[in-house]
Protein backbone atom coordinates (compact mmCIF):
# COMPACT_ATOMS: atom_id res chain seq x y z
CA UNK A 1 0.00 0.00 0.00
CA UNK A 2 1.49 3.11 -0.56
CA UNK A 3 1.90 5.76 1.55
CA UNK A 4 3.60 9.13 0.93
CA UNK A 5 7.15 9.64 3.07
CA UNK A 6 7.14 13.49 4.11
CA UNK A 7 9.46 15.62 3.42
CA UNK A 8 11.42 17.08 6.50
CA UNK A 9 14.05 20.09 5.91
CA UNK A 10 17.94 19.57 6.65
CA UNK A 11 17.03 22.51 9.05
CA UNK A 12 13.34 21.50 10.54
CA UNK A 13 14.84 21.57 13.58
CA UNK A 14 15.85 25.06 13.54
CA UNK A 15 12.53 26.02 12.06
CA UNK A 16 11.08 29.41 11.45
CA UNK A 17 11.72 31.90 14.24
CA UNK A 18 12.79 29.27 16.39
CA UNK A 19 9.68 27.16 15.69
CA UNK A 20 9.59 23.73 14.57
CA UNK A 21 6.85 24.38 11.51
CA UNK A 22 4.52 21.61 9.41
CA UNK A 23 2.90 22.12 6.42
CA UNK A 24 -0.06 20.08 5.20
CA UNK A 25 -1.47 19.88 1.99
CA UNK A 26 -4.86 18.14 1.11
CA UNK A 27 -3.46 15.58 -1.63
CA UNK A 28 -0.74 14.85 -4.74
CA UNK A 29 -2.42 13.63 -7.95
CA UNK A 30 -1.12 11.96 -10.79
CA UNK A 31 -0.77 8.63 -13.07
CA UNK A 32 2.46 7.76 -11.13
CA UNK A 33 1.89 7.27 -7.55
CA UNK A 34 4.84 6.24 -5.01
CA UNK A 35 5.93 6.37 -1.75
CA UNK A 36 8.65 9.13 -3.08
CA UNK A 37 5.80 11.26 -4.22
CA UNK A 38 6.11 13.86 -1.71
CA UNK A 39 10.08 13.61 -1.64
CA UNK A 40 10.27 14.14 -5.42
CA UNK A 41 7.99 16.94 -5.33
CA UNK A 42 9.45 19.08 -3.01
CA UNK A 43 13.22 18.88 -4.28
CA UNK A 44 12.12 19.53 -7.65
CA UNK A 45 10.28 22.93 -6.57
CA UNK A 46 13.21 23.68 -4.21
CA UNK A 47 15.67 22.76 -7.69
CA UNK A 48 12.97 24.90 -10.29
CA UNK A 49 12.45 21.53 -12.01
CA UNK A 50 8.82 22.48 -11.29
CA UNK A 51 7.22 25.62 -10.50
CA UNK A 52 4.17 25.05 -8.50
CA UNK A 53 1.49 28.02 -7.66
CA UNK A 54 0.78 26.09 -3.78
CA UNK A 55 4.42 25.75 -3.19
CA UNK A 56 5.58 29.36 -4.18
CA UNK A 57 2.50 31.12 -2.29
CA UNK A 58 2.77 29.16 0.97
CA UNK A 59 6.62 29.89 0.98
CA UNK A 60 5.93 34.03 0.15
CA UNK A 61 2.92 33.99 2.90
CA UNK A 62 5.64 33.16 5.13
CA UNK A 63 8.01 36.35 3.69
CA UNK A 64 10.62 34.08 2.14
CA UNK A 65 12.43 35.15 -1.54
CA UNK A 66 14.52 31.53 -1.38
CA UNK A 67 12.12 28.55 -2.01
CA UNK A 68 14.83 26.27 -0.91
CA UNK A 69 15.27 28.66 2.30
CA UNK A 70 11.86 27.88 3.11
CA UNK A 71 11.24 24.50 2.05
CA UNK A 72 14.59 23.00 3.97
CA UNK A 73 13.39 24.20 7.17
CA UNK A 74 9.78 22.94 7.46
CA UNK A 75 7.84 19.38 7.49
CA UNK A 76 5.44 18.99 4.58
CA UNK A 77 2.90 16.25 3.91
CA UNK A 78 -0.35 16.05 2.60
CA UNK A 79 -3.28 15.13 4.47
CA UNK A 80 -4.05 12.37 1.86
CA UNK A 81 -1.44 9.28 2.31
CA UNK A 82 -1.60 8.71 -1.42
CA UNK A 83 -2.73 10.70 -4.55
CA UNK A 84 -6.35 11.65 -4.83
CA UNK A 85 -6.17 10.28 -8.60
CA UNK A 86 -4.97 10.71 -11.85
CA UNK A 87 -4.46 14.77 -13.09
CA UNK A 88 -8.02 14.98 -14.16
CA UNK A 89 -9.53 14.01 -10.46
CA UNK A 90 -6.83 16.23 -8.65
CA UNK A 91 -9.93 18.11 -7.17
CA UNK A 92 -11.62 14.63 -5.70
CA UNK A 93 -11.99 14.62 -1.57
CA UNK A 94 -10.84 11.31 -1.12
CA UNK A 95 -12.58 8.19 -0.35
CA UNK A 96 -13.57 7.00 3.00
CA UNK A 97 -10.41 4.45 2.88
CA UNK A 98 -7.98 7.46 2.21
CA UNK A 99 -9.72 9.51 5.18
CA UNK A 100 -9.26 6.77 7.83
CA UNK A 101 -5.83 6.48 7.24
CA UNK A 102 -5.16 10.09 7.06
CA UNK A 103 -6.27 10.62 10.53
CA UNK A 104 -4.60 8.19 11.65
CA UNK A 105 -1.36 8.84 9.99
CA UNK A 106 -1.70 12.66 10.87
CA UNK A 107 -1.70 11.88 14.64
CA UNK A 108 1.28 9.39 13.72
CA UNK A 109 3.44 11.87 12.00
CA UNK A 110 3.14 14.64 14.76
CA UNK A 111 4.03 12.35 17.63
CA UNK A 112 6.91 11.39 15.62
CA UNK A 113 8.49 14.95 14.24
CA UNK A 114 6.88 17.18 17.22
CA UNK A 115 5.57 20.49 15.23
CA UNK A 116 5.19 22.72 17.26
CA UNK A 117 2.34 24.41 15.05
CA UNK A 118 0.86 23.51 11.79
CA UNK A 119 -0.58 24.91 8.82
CA UNK A 120 -3.20 23.13 7.66
CA UNK A 121 -3.57 24.72 3.93
CA UNK A 122 -7.47 23.43 3.09
CA UNK A 123 -10.43 24.27 4.89
CA UNK A 124 -12.01 21.61 3.08
CA UNK A 125 -10.32 19.27 4.34
CA UNK A 126 -10.30 20.66 8.19
CA UNK A 127 -13.12 18.78 9.16
CA UNK A 128 -12.20 15.18 8.54
CA UNK A 129 -8.53 15.90 10.80
CA UNK A 130 -8.70 13.47 13.52
CA UNK A 131 -10.57 14.51 16.80
CA UNK A 132 -8.21 17.35 18.89
CA UNK A 133 -7.96 17.98 22.72
CA UNK A 134 -9.86 21.17 22.05
CA UNK A 135 -11.14 22.99 19.07
CA UNK A 136 -10.78 26.86 19.28
CA UNK A 137 -13.09 29.87 17.36
CA UNK A 138 -12.49 31.31 14.34
CA UNK A 139 -10.00 33.89 14.97
CA UNK A 140 -9.79 37.13 12.60
CA UNK A 141 -6.88 37.49 11.07
CA UNK A 142 -5.50 41.09 12.23
CA UNK A 143 -7.28 41.86 15.25
CA UNK A 144 -7.23 38.53 17.46
CA UNK A 145 -11.48 38.73 17.72
CA UNK A 146 -13.33 35.86 17.57
CA UNK A 147 -15.07 36.92 13.84
CA UNK A 148 -14.28 36.83 10.13
CA UNK A 149 -12.63 35.05 7.67
CA UNK A 150 -9.25 34.30 9.14
CA UNK A 151 -8.26 30.99 10.24
CA UNK A 152 -9.56 28.33 13.08
CA UNK A 153 -7.54 26.37 15.57
CA UNK A 154 -7.28 23.04 17.32
CA UNK A 155 -4.59 21.30 19.32
CA UNK A 156 -3.41 18.13 19.80
CA UNK A 157 -1.20 16.14 22.50
CA UNK A 158 1.74 14.97 21.44
CA UNK A 159 3.40 13.52 23.77
CA UNK A 160 4.86 16.11 26.38
CA UNK A 161 3.87 18.69 24.42
CA UNK A 162 0.57 20.56 22.90
CA UNK A 163 0.68 20.75 18.94
CA UNK A 164 -1.25 24.11 17.48
CA UNK A 165 -2.85 23.29 14.44
CA UNK A 166 -4.81 26.30 12.01
CA UNK A 167 -6.41 25.67 9.47
CA UNK A 168 -6.09 28.09 6.42
CA UNK A 169 -7.85 28.42 2.89
CA UNK A 170 -5.95 26.71 -0.02
CA UNK A 171 -3.44 28.96 -1.44
CA UNK A 172 -5.34 28.35 -5.08
CA UNK A 173 -8.31 29.90 -4.18
CA UNK A 174 -7.56 32.73 -1.61
CA UNK A 175 -5.92 36.09 -1.67
CA UNK A 176 -1.97 36.45 -1.16
CA UNK A 177 -2.29 39.26 1.54
CA UNK A 178 -5.05 38.38 3.91
CA UNK A 179 -3.01 34.51 4.06
CA UNK A 180 0.24 36.35 4.19
CA UNK A 181 -1.51 38.13 7.26
CA UNK A 182 -2.98 35.22 8.98
CA UNK A 183 0.64 33.28 8.33
CA UNK A 184 2.47 35.74 10.12
CA UNK A 185 0.06 36.34 12.98
CA UNK A 186 0.28 32.58 13.72
CA UNK A 187 3.78 33.06 13.68
CA UNK A 188 3.59 35.54 16.16
CA UNK A 189 1.15 33.67 18.84
CA UNK A 190 3.07 32.35 21.58
CA UNK A 191 3.71 28.74 21.56
CA UNK A 192 1.80 28.59 25.28
CA UNK A 193 -1.32 30.33 23.73
CA UNK A 194 -3.36 27.25 23.25
CA UNK A 195 -3.04 26.72 27.56
CA UNK A 196 -3.65 30.41 28.17
CA UNK A 197 -6.87 30.16 25.89
CA UNK A 198 -7.99 27.06 27.66
CA UNK A 199 -7.49 28.42 30.70
CA UNK A 200 -9.44 31.43 30.01
CA UNK A 201 -11.95 29.67 28.30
Amino acid sequence: MIEHEPWKGPYYEAGIDGQRIAIVGHSHHGDCDNDRFTLDTVADVISGRQNLRFFNQISSYFDFQDRAEFWNRVLFFNYLPDAVGADEERYKFGTPEQIKRAMERFLRLITKYHPQKVFVFSKGMWPELPPSREQGPPLNITSGEIEGDGFVWCTYDSGDQIVMAFGLEHPERAPKEPMRQAVQRILAMPLTSAQRIEQSG
